[in-house]
């Protein structure tokens, strides 16, 4: 017997590491060489490849729901406000679409908005993706003569 990783967590974590795949390359790529591309593309390309081929594989997908996206907004929600936190005392934000000091609180507020959409809407096709996925139930009623 093994231990199995609930299908609403491995969902999840799937739904994230895409995201930071696709934000990465969409955003905030850097032009590396050498060992430094490598790991570069090792991390934000390769995991979340990995990582979503997995969950088509061999993840659990029975439950999930259109709730579930929403919960997922979670976790990034609560990263962007330790960034955001920890922006203020140190002076250094991670990115620039979080960085008030560089393009203000509008535009920031609007990243973090527009962000949190995209999760939601990506946890909805995930979960819409998860049920077209599912082996459908046999029916258990049998014709008889």
């Amino acid at each position: 017997m093994g231990w199995r990783v609930p299908a609403v967590w491995a969902a999840g974590l799937t739904l994230w590491m895409a995201i930071v795949g696709i934000v990465y390359h969409a955003l905030l790529a850097l032009d590396f060489d050498g060992l430094r591309w490598w790991t570069d593309q090792g991390l934000h390309t390769a995991v979340p490849i990995a990582l979503f081929l997995w969950w088509l594989a061999f993840a659990p997908r029975a439950g999930l729901a259109r709730r579930h996206a929403l919960w997922w907004i979670g976790w990034p929600g609560l990263y962007m406000l330790y960034a955001l936190i920890r922006g203020e005392i140190d002076g250094r934000h991670p990115y620039f679409f979080i960085d008030p000091p560089k393009i203000g609180w509008g535009p920031v507020l609007l990243w973090i908005v527009a962000l949190g959409v995209v999760f939601w809407l990506a946890g909805l096709v995930l979960v819409a993706l998860a049920k077209k996925s599912q082996p459908r139930p046999s029916s258990s009623r049998r014709c008889r003569p």
